[in-house]
């Protein structure tokens, strides 16, 4: 059996939580996993990732759009913006303006963290607007 199938994600994610800086990139993941089969603790991975700077503790939205495509506002500007936590439950829904619907611009310009506060976002969050992923604190 491989040993980095023992590797457990989640446990790994809260001990990066309990350091209080943000939650694990992909590449901390990937790093974690790696490291894993050396016998570190998931506290000493958690540590490694803290110190390397992969950790990640804002909302980003997902704004490049390569050739070939679609935007992923593409007729979604006027659905809700919806914000999960990391167990899917919904921390906020926010409707665009009748006059203003959702652009890049709009969503990077957003305050999340004044309406759901900063622990939330270090706890990792996921935006979907029309139930379409958007963005995270995980991207």
């Amino acid at each position: 059996m491989d040993i980095q199938s023992d590797f457990d994600r989640g446990a790994f994610r809260d001990c990066v939580l309990a350091h209080g800086l943000g939650a694990p990139t992909h590449a901390a993941y990937a790093w974690a996993r790696q490291a894993f089969v050396s016998g570190k603790t998931y506290a000493e991975l958690a540590q490694g990732a803290v110190a390397q700077g992969m950790v990640q503790c804002d909302l980003i939205f997902i704004t490049d759009v390569r050739p070939g495509e679609p935007c992923l506002l593409d007729g979604k500007g006027h659905e809700d913006l919806t914000i999960r936590n990391l167990d899917g439950l919904p921390l906020l829904v926010l409707a665009p303006a009748q006059d203003a619907p959702w652009t890049h611009e709009r969503l990077r310009d957003l305050d999340i963290e004044a309406f759901i506060g900063r622990r939330a976002i270090e706890a990792g969050v996921s935006a979907y607007i029309g139930g379409d992923f958007v963005g995270s604190t995980e991207v």
